[in-house]
């Protein structure tokens, strides 16, 4: 496992076997668990007309039943598979626009010149993100550090560090 951290926004990425490999495998043991039942319940007769029926046609209700099992099981995987990846796309989308804005915000402000702290929003473009700037001396006189944030959503956000030589 291990962690991708911009400032205050924490993906988890995990290690994990697909959530298919094991519908699939509890539907096989299902369908076995069955089948090791199905003696001690039906009588000799029935049973070798289930288990060797090599003349009729079509399938018994318990086969019919174990193959919706699986395609149900198929389907919820897909389904959830899928949220969980336009979930991630849409939470790196918001990354790109924030640090996209961040970098247009960081060259305006090396034009102008800044002040010590602003803050500000993008307009009705973006009206969910909106941005911190925060201007600190370093070790050297003509060296500032500017530090610009993006923030969206709840407590989300990216951090851009610049360094500006003040003439």
């Amino acid at each position: 496992m291990f962690n991708l951290r911009i400032t205050n926004y924490d993906l988890r990425f995990k290690e994990q076997r697909s959530v298919f490999f094991y519908i699939f495998y509890c539907s096989l043991l299902i369908a076995h668990c069955s089948l090791l039942l199905l003696p001690s319940c039906v009588s000799k007769n029935l049973k070798s007309k289930i288990l060797n029926r090599k003349s009729e046609g079509g399938f018994t209700l318990l086969e019919v039943m174990i193959a919706l099992s699986i395609v149900a099981g198929v389907i919820i995987t897909v389904l959830v598979s899928l949220n969980y990846q336009l979930g991630i796309v849409n939470d790196n989308r918001d990354i790109v626009i924030a640090t996209i804005l961040g970098k247009k915000m960081v060259g305006k402000a090396e034009l102008l010149a800044p002040t010590e702290k602003r803050k500000g929003d993008f307009g009705s473009e973006f009206p969910q993100f909106s941005w911190e700037m925060n201007l600190e001396d370093t070790q050297f006189k003509t060296l500032k550090r500017m530090d610009m944030k993006v923030l969206w959503g709840k407590g989300r956000e990216v951090s851009i560090a610049s360094y500006i030589v003040k003439k």
